[in-house]
């Protein structure tokens, strides 16, 4: 009966799995290969969760084949320091991500 049980999981899991990599192929070969948008994020002052948030932004950019980003520019439009040094460290991190002063990015 468990070992029964044990290959039902395991089928499950196997269909689940092959049906994500067809999603994928099929994503892939169907999707336009156009250039992509840019992310222009302005921020001002202390923000505590900035760090998360744009990590998160990333991931979805790195992982999504539908987002419409393919940049991230946060605009520094008086940032802490604190904040700006979490900025900074992401931008080294992450390719993506980019600081612009406001007047640079006119």
């Amino acid at each position: 009966m468990l070992e029964h049980l044990i290959v039902a999981v395991f089928m499950l899991f196997a269909v689940v799995g092959f049906v994500e990599v067809v999603k994928s192929v099929w994503i892939f070969f169907l999707s336009t290969h156009e250039l992509k948008g840019r992310l222009i994020i302005p921020l001002k002052g202390e923000i505590d969760d900035v760090e998360i948030k744009l990590r998160s932004i990333c991931s979805r950019i790195k992982w999504d084949n539908n987002c419409f980003f393919s940049e991230i520019v946060i605009v520094d439009e008086g940032i802490e320091p604190h904040t700006k040094a979490i900025c900074e460290m992401l931008c080294e991190d992450y390719n993506e991500i980019s600081i612009k002063n406001e007047m640079s990015i006119l």
